[in-house]
């Protein structure tokens, strides 16, 4: 049997586990990688292409000129 002080550890040990699963499927919702240059960002500054279904770009830069020059040409050359 465990004593209190053994059973407060396996306890405290046991929710530590349980945030800490909630606290990585919470990361991973905030976060994503564009898909021209990897880099992983917050979703807020990403843009989404709205021609593709889960494409993400940086707002910055020029990956999303990018992806829609090599995705959708016809809709790169409207766009500029």
């Amino acid at each position: 049997m465990l004593n209190d002080a053994e059973l407060n550890e396996f306890q405290d040990h046991q929710t530590d586990d349980e945030w800490q699963d909630v606290t990585y499927h919470s990361t991973a919702d905030l976060l994503e990688a564009c898909s021209e240059c990897g880099t992983v960002r917050a979703k807020n500054s990403l843009a989404l292409c709205p021609w593709c279904e889960d494409i993400y770009c940086c707002t910055e830069g020029v990956c999303s000129e990018r992806h829609r020059s090599t995705a959708h040409p016809t809709v790169a050359f409207w766009s500029w």
